[in-house]
């Protein structure tokens, strides 16, 4: 017999080929809190999902979130910077997270990244996308 420390049940987790080992968390989400971003400090990486794992759509979209990062990137630093009402700091933001969506439905199509700023203790800063182009900045305390 095993026994659980205070009743707890483990969280389901399982080795997945595109974001390597991802636990569920109580959110209903999977989640790999060093997740190596090709080219980047690891960072947390979040799948919307269910006891199944990430979908096929989820590994697509990751698939090509991954080819578009680097055209990406100037133009959402870009934005975060704005929001800050900051003109050349924008290098000191550092991808922290990645939320990939469930993708089931049109409402469940809009993803995040957030970002870490250098010598900010407050506030993680972040942006929503539904498309590549739409960038809609934010700040989270």
């Amino acid at each position: 017999m095993i026994l659980r420390p205070f009743g707890r049940t483990p969280r389901p987790s399982l080795d997945d080929r595109s974001f390597g080992t991802i636990s569920m968390t109580s959110e209903g989400c999977w989640e790999n809190r060093a997740f190596r971003f090709p080219g980047y400090e690891p960072v947390q990486l979040l799948v919307d999902g269910d006891e199944g794992g990430p979908t096929q759509a989820q590994r697509h979209f990751f698939d090509e979130l991954s080819a578009r990062y680097a055209e990406l990137e100037p133009g959402i630093r870009q934005a975060l910077s704005a929001y800050r009402e900051d003109h050349p700091p924008q290098e000191r933001f550092r991808l922290a997270a990645i939320y990939i969506p469930s993708f089931r439905d049109q409402h469940s199509r809009t993803w995040r990244l957030w970002y870490d700023l250098e010598g900010e203790e407050h506030f993680t800063y972040g942006v929503e996308m539904s498309d590549w182009d739409r960038i809609v900045p934010f700040a989270e305390d």
